[in-house]
């Protein structure tokens, strides 16, 4: 296993995209992953050196790479609906309180008489 805070995650990209991992971390580490989890090459803890490990070459595509942006655009859209709904909103409830309210003729018995 990659030593560090890096070596689960890295285990487990590789793993989950089944694809060739390597990857440092600023606490000096540095390791190859296998997509089945094995660790190909690594350097200690906070070691100079270099690791050359020959890989399998991909060719298919991950699950995030076959879906793409959609499963963003299908998140972001509701929150952009709820968006523009609550604006809709509060600009209807600035215009009401801007109104000045208007009272029935009934309301102002006096007004008549006076004018």
């Amino acid at each position: 296993m990659v030593p560090g805070p890096l070596g689960p995650a890295l285990l487990i990209l590789a793993v989950r995209g089944r694809r060739v991992r390597s990857a440092f971390a600023a606490g000096g580490i540095f390791g190859i992953v296998a997509p089945d989890g094995q660790v190909m090459d690594r350097l200690g803890t906070w070691r100079a050196g270099h690791l050359v490990e020959r890989v399998p070459l991909s060719s298919g595509l991950t699950l995030s790479q076959w879906l793409g942006v959609w499963p963003e655009v299908l998140l972001a859209a509701p929150v952009l609906v709820g968006l523009a709904l609550s604006l809709r909103r509060s600009r209807r409830t600035a215009a009401a309180a801007q109104a000045p309210a208007s009272t029935p003729e009934h309301d102002q018995p006096f007004t008549k008489l006076l004018s």
